[in-house]
């Protein structure tokens, strides 16, 4: 089995870090202990959060190679997904995508990159997942938890592509102060919450204005992915492949 690592934090980030930590311990998962299992990196060369599902076709892409089946790109996350599911490298079986420096809940998917690039590997028949961490400013920023947060998730997902079974997953990780005393989140399988962001418009001059809003303070529907993930919980979300274009 061929597993390709991808972001839109870029190939530096300290969540592909994360990613990559988390599959070497779904790998140890006696399950998988007799599957082959490659893994091969391509992301962007530089951050490219919230381009949603841009992609590149006007110039060339410039490849930069690094050690360890390791390639960073000066493109897009769906950039990064069309290159590694080409010629470039062997078939991909599986596309994991993330970890987001940040949530990727509800109307966010309409702009991550890190969605983006697992839903353009679903649209070209590779299952994948993308996994993101809610961050809040009064908060450190914190990886070490992620490996066993996720490895199950990840364990899953290589269960699934072994019996041929198609998919794209989202996944959501709460703020570890929510989390209270348990070290392991509940995982909860939600829709996504369509509710949109309260907006605060203010002009900025003559020709200028601002739109902000707050993330914490977002609404959410009860049982939504927002609602579960902000309540403590991993959001797990499962989506239709025959319906992600059109209604």
């Amino acid at each position: 089995m061929h597993v390709l690592l991808t972001n839109d934090d870029g190939i530096d980030a300290p969540g592909i870090a994360a990613l990559c930590e988390s599959l070497a311990m779904a790998c140890r998962d006696p399950m998988l202990e007799d599957l082959e299992i490659a893994v091969s990196t391509i992301a962007p060369d530089r951050e490219r959060s919230e381009c949603g599902h841009q992609a590149t076709l006007g110039r060339p892409l410039r490849i930069i190679t690094g050690a360890n089946r390791r390639w960073a790109l000066d493109g897009s996350p769906v950039d990064c997904v069309r290159v590694g599911i080409s010629q470039f490298i062997s078939p991909v079986d599986l596309v994991l995508s993330g970890v987001n420096n940040g949530g990727n809940l509800g109307v966010d998917l309409l702009t991550s990159g890190t969605f983006a690039a697992a839903k353009e590997a679903a649209l070209r028949g590779v299952p994948a997942v993308a996994f993101s961490q809610i961050r809040h400013p009064d908060f450190p920023v914190a990886w070490d938890h992620v490996p066993a947060w996720i490895s199950p998730l990840i364990a899953r997902a290589i269960l699934d592509v072994a019996a041929a079974k198609p998919f794209l997953r989202n996944v959501n990780l709460p703020l570890e102060s929510a989390v209270g005393d348990r070290a392991q989140p509940r995982i909860i399988d939600c829709d996504v919450d369509p509710t949109p962001f309260q907006l605060d418009w203010a002009e900025m001059g003559e020709a200028e204005c601002q739109f902000s809003t707050s993330y914490h303070c977002r609404p959410r529907v009860p049982g939504g992915d927002v609602q579960s993930c902000f309540a403590g919980s991993i959001s797990l979300t499962h989506f239709d492949l025959d319906r992600l274009v059109g209604g």
